[in-house]
């Protein structure tokens, strides 16, 4: 149960979202009567939060729909100190989306992996030209020493028939 004697305004600690430094309250005798987030310093309702008993929920009017602000101590209102945390899934899924952003890590490692895969693809091409040049040239060159080899061939046939009959002959 909320207790207070005073409208003094309550202290929050660590609202890095501004969301709790925005909550204003109103008290009737000993409980919350009405609440709002970022509206009237005096806690009057605007529909921003609802008040049940020592819960205060926020709406959808806030953008924190359903979140509840519940007090069970026995403290005077205008003593209260609030802190948070963010739960491990929060944390978690606000981690992965920004590895998975398109700035995230995971998004610079891809473009790094595919840069280098660019890389790679245009010496593997290059190397594909190179190899082509020089199967042309070896070719080339192949050619020409069967060509080479054929000649010489026909001249050793015709060298061997010129013997052949100048040793012929002188037999005679």
């Amino acid at each position: 149960e909320i207790k207070s004697d005073t409208n003094d305004a309550l202290t929050f600690q660590n609202d890095t979202g501004g969301l709790i430094a925005a909550l204003n309250v109103t008290n009737k005798g000993d409980a919350i009567f009405s609440a709002n987030i970022g509206g009237s310093s005096s806690g009057a309702d605007d529909g921003s939060a609802t008040v049940s008993g020592n819960t205060v929920t926020a709406t959808a009017q806030t953008g924190a729909d359903g979140l509840q602000l519940f007090y069970s101590g026995n403290n005077d209102i205008a003593s209260v100190d609030v802190n948070f945390t963010t739960g491990f899934a929060s944390g978690l899924f606000f981690s992965l989306g920004d590895l998975l952003a398109g700035s995230g890590n995971v998004e610079a490692e891809l473009d790094t992996l595919n840069a280098q895969n660019e890389t790679a693809d245009e010496r593997i091409e290059q190397m594909l030209v190179r190899l082509e040049i020089k199967r042309d040239t070896l070719l080339a060159k192949f050619q020409a020493m069967e060509l080479a080899m054929a000649t010489a061939n026909r001249i050793l046939e015709s060298i061997q028939a010129s013997t052949d009959a100048l040793f012929n002959n002188r037999d005679r």
